[in-house]
């Protein structure tokens, strides 16, 4: 299946008919949701190794019963400068290492509001718009910066550091004391 997206190099203004792969595939429903929920998901990790995808984010569109893949430019304006509270710092080491090691990859449906995690999840959003990339209108996922930030503060936790600054992807992070 990641083969077949590689034919969207070159042609990111066509969409991609999943519906008709998923098909051709003979996948159930159900497999298909699932794995273009993982797709939707793992984007960041998938741009580590493919070029096809450096500078684009894969968005889905239903028209007519039918589920398409469209290619966009990434447009997220990222500061220079980054506060993060204390408490945020906590919230986003909790939400990459939920989405990293409890959800294995699959995307945060905001639509739940009863959970801790997704309430800390939109506050941060509301803040920290950039750590977030949105797929349709309730389901989030964490945005390359946000993934590689939480790693390191998921690193510094487990070796008992306290982060102030740290210079990650051309942003200099800091946490108010």
């Amino acid at each position: 299946m990641l083969i077949a997206l590689k034919s969207f190099e070159g042609q990111y203004e066509k969409r991609f008919n999943f519906s008709k792969l998923a098909s051709y595939l003979r996948l159930s429903e159900n497999d298909a949701r699932t794995f273009l929920n993982f797709l939707l998901g793992m984007q960041d990790e998938f741009k580590e190794f493919s070029r096809v995808f450096k500078e684009r984010d894969l968005s889905v569109k239903q028209e007519g019963g039918t589920t398409f893949l469209k290619a966009s430019k990434i447009y997220t304006e990222i500061p220079k400068t980054i506060m993060l509270k204390k408490e945020q710092v906590g919230w986003l080491s909790d939400l990459i290492f939920a989405f990293q090691h409890v959800k294995k990859g699959k995307v945060f449906d905001i639509k739940n509001k009863d959970t801790e995690l997704i309430k800390h999840l939109r506050l941060l959003m509301d803040d920290h718009p950039y750590f977030f990339v949105k797929k349709g209108s309730d389901l989030i996922y964490p945005s390359r910066l946000a993934s590689e930030l939480g790693r390191m503060l998921l690193t510094y936790k487990k070796l008992n550091k306290r982060l102030d600054t740290i210079e990650l992807l051309n942003s200099n992070i800091q946490v108010e004391k």
